[in-house]
């Protein structure tokens, strides 16, 4: 277990962080939906959700297993007690939940077929060894993907007075706490690096066009702005930076644009 995992940015537990959570998984099932069919997610497949927080992903995930099962795994019991409830809640009697760190899982070596990490790696300092403890728990063949961003890829027209200063604040934060706001182009040599094989990373297009401005802000800008400390921008900085954003986005024409970055590897024969 490394120890340098806890976030002080944690704001799991947050009202408006949860609301934030929900409408992620709300909006983006259907994009995630085709990528886990697309590589080859089978119905008997047995799943783990690493960094699942409150369960909207894993209970998804389940209605695609019927015959198979979801573990959840979170460092966070608040969290996983709201992901239980949710899952019993839905009946889902194949879904379970462990609490634990993403690099050390109190789960058997080759207990999965399929193991799911979404915006997860941006948030841990040393993402090579979770990837590695994901391969470890998946069986030879099976499948590591994990899904992540990269502030490189934002975009938005007409261009908002600020935006780059806090996207350069918020990369400040989150490596000030571990994180790696730019990690989007790095999942391929972090899954290589883990001992995956076949890695293939594809960027895909979340737009204000796909899901409207106030839904695309709150979650491609929502967390930016809570790892901004005050020795970078204040609040009120933020506050004015966040209104010159929607402005430009009410202008008619009016464009924005992040990039979602789904790395896919198998898991090699394990050698003797």
């Amino acid at each position: 277990m490394v120890e340098d995992q806890v976030h002080s940015y944690d704001h799991g537990c947050d009202p408006t962080e949860l609301d934030r959570l929900s409408m992620q998984a709300d909006v983006a099932w259907a994009l995630e939906r085709s990528q886990l069919l697309q590589q080859g997610l089978q119905p008997t497949d047995r799943v783990v959700d690493v960094g699942c927080g409150p369960g909207h992903l894993s209970c998804r995930i389940a209605s695609l297993v019927p015959e198979g099962s979801v573990t959840g795994v979170d460092t966070d019991g608040l969290l996983l007690d709201q992901a239980r409830a949710n899952a019993s809640q839905a009946g889902l009697s194949h879904v379970s939940f462990q609490q634990s760190w993403a690099d050390g899982m109190p789960l058997p070596n080759n207990s999965a077929d399929f193991a799911y990490a979404r915006f997860l790696l941006q948030h841990v300092p040393k993402p090579v060894e979770v990837l590695r403890e994901m391969a470890r728990v998946v069986a030879p063949g099976g499948t590591v993907m994990v899904v992540d961003t990269d502030d490189g890829g934002i975009i938005v027209h007409p261009e908002p007075r600020g935006l780059d200063t806090m996207l350069r604040a918020s990369q400040q934060g989150q490596a000030r706490n571990g994180g790696d706001r730019l990690i989007g182009r790095k999942l391929s040599s972090h899954l290589s690096a883990a001992g995956l094989v076949d890695v293939v990373t594809t960027a895909v297009p979340f737009t204000s066009h796909m899901v409207g401005t106030e839904a695309w802000m709150q979650i491609c800008l929502g967390f930016k702005t809570r790892v901004v400390g005050e020795t970078e921008l204040s609040n009120a900085e933020v506050a004015t930076i966040l209104s010159s954003v929607r402005t430009a986005l009410e202008t008619p024409g009016a464009f924005a644009q992040t990039m979602v970055y789904v790395s896919v590897g198998k898991v090699a024969p394990r050698r003797l």
